[in-house]
């Protein structure tokens, strides 16, 4: 009799240390999320400086390369003027077919100067900052689409300039870009650009300003 209790308790026991050795561990049909991932790169470019973050991002159900560079380039001769603001290129554009690429092309698109992306700031958890901004764009490849917004760098209260700063501040923790489609307001492309250990790099970018 005792040694069918002790056979039953030492199946309960490697019942359980098999429940324990399946939980512990991701089952092979369940979908991981992958971490976010992303290269940051920086350059001096003549006088100015830029800042380029890339990445892999989800944009309308497709995997997309995509690449958001920030830039700072100061006036340095009357007749030059020095611009700053941040661009986004999508690579892969022929995946993408629920947006209109072409509404955005060239100085006589039909976005026109639509405030068609909106910026978001994060810091500590809260919004610090949510703009909308007119933007325009071109192919720089027959699938590469690339959206940018831009000041003039010598005037010192542009919204462009603010946002850049705020990127620089040590208390922002992420940027949120959307752009809408000029034809379906309910078609975005959506990213996040996290800044954790980007800040001096920031600072360094707009020290070329001063």
């Amino acid at each position: 009799m005792t040694s069918h209790v002790s056979l039953r308790a030492d199946r309960r026991h490697a019942l359980a240390l098999l429940l324990m050795s399946i939980f512990s561990f991701p089952l092979c049909g369940r979908a991981q999320t992958p971490p976010a991932t992303g290269t940051w790169t920086a350059a001096s470019v003549n006088d100015g400086h830029t800042l380029t973050y890339s990445t892999r991002v989800m944009l309308l159900g497709k995997s997309t390369q995509v690449s958001v560079r920030f830039s700072a380039f100061p006036t340095v001769r009357k007749d030059i003027h020095g611009t700053l603001g941040w661009d986004v290129t999508v690579r892969g554009t022929d995946e993408l077919r629920g947006f209109d690429f072409n509404a955005f092309d060239g100085p006589d698109a039909i976005s026109g100067n639509r405030k068609l992306m909106t910026v978001g700031l994060m810091s500590a958890g809260k919004a610090t900052l949510n703009t909308a901004f007119a933007v325009s764009g071109s192919f720089t490849d027959t699938n590469d689409f690339t959206f940018g917004v831009m000041a003039l760098s010598r005037l010192k209260s542009s919204t462009e300039r603010r946002v850049l700063e705020s990127l620089a501040d040590h208390t922002t923790q992420s940027m949120t870009i959307s752009i809408q489609d000029a034809r379906d307001a309910k078609t975005r492309l959506e990213l996040t650009v996290p800044l954790a250990g980007q800040h001096a790099a920031m600072r360094k970018l707009l020290s070329v300003l001063k």
